[in-house]
């Protein structure tokens, strides 16, 4: 079985969780990412801890300058 990676650009570091941002909310499932089939189906969002934590920062900075 192969681990599922992080699916930024460049990063290749092992995938952690599947994060989703909208404008109105953030959403990080980590639930049963071990399973290929689910790693599969979440391939475009999963996340190393670093970018999820970019994708985080970028989320609440952007919608700080919406706020200002």
């Amino acid at each position: 079985m192969t681990a599922p990676v992080c699916a930024t650009p460049d990063c290749g570091r092992p995938a952690v969780a599947a994060v989703t941002t909208t404008q109105a909310r953030i959403s990080i499932r980590t639930d049963r990412l071990a399973d290929p089939a689910t790693a599969a189906a979440w391939a475009a969002w999963l996340r190393c801890w670093s970018c999820i934590s970019a994708a985080v920062d970028q989320h609440v900075a952007l919608g700080q300058a919406v706020t200002r």
